[in-house]
């Protein structure tokens, strides 16, 4: 089994445009110092407003090879066409962490064995997640399709997960996933 150092992991996990990255990115700021994000791998191209380093680490696929050859990574995934992965180095890390995991992330911590508290984020309804993807304006019309549909599957497996929240209303979404980790952490 595989756990934190002297601290917890938190997996918050939610459908392509569910809040996931804004809620976390808050809860970090609500937490100080106590909680650091473990900073995701991707060969995906940079968004607007993303940054290297923060959002997630931008390799080629050159880099994404060379890690995966130094076995650098405890689990990755192709998602959407492009290569997604966690350093052995950032999971493990001492202290409280954060990680932004989609649903077959979630499904290898788990066939791994890592003691975390997986968190699911969900929409109010498909349709909001679907204005929501709009909005964004990052994705074609086959790729939304294809994500609702990786939507609707992962929120019929909301049973393996350990919380459920409903973002509704960002600013309850990111209360409840505090009230989660804090209780959590006490124990």
């Amino acid at each position: 089994m595989h756990d934190g150092l002297n601290g917890k992991i938190f997996v918050i996990s939610a459908p392509s445009a569910g809040g996931k990255t804004t809620i976390i990115n808050r809860l970090i700021d609500l937490f100080g110092g106590s909680l650091k994000k473990v900073i995701t791998c991707t060969t995906r191209a940079i968004r607007d407003g993303e940054k290297d380093g923060v959002d997630y680490r931008f390799l080629s696929v050159d880099e994404f090879d060379n890690c995966l050859k130094k076995k650098a990574f405890f689990e990755h995934a192709k998602v959407y066409g492009n290569m997604y992965g966690v350093l052995k180095e950032d999971l493990f890390a001492e202290g409280h962490r954060v990680i932004s995991l989609d649903s077959k992330g979630v499904e290898n911590f788990k066939k791994k064995g890592v003691e975390a508290k997986y968190i699911l984020v969900i929409p109010p309804s498909l349709e909001v997640l679907e204005a929501r993807i709009k909005m964004r304006a990052s994705e074609n019309e086959a790729d939304m399709k294809i994500r609702l549909a990786e939507a609707k599957k992962d929120m019929e497996q909301s049973k393996a997960y350990d919380f459920v929240v409903v973002n509704d209303k960002l600013d309850k979404a990111i209360e409840d996933c505090e009230k989660i980790m804090m209780g959590e952490i006490n124990k």
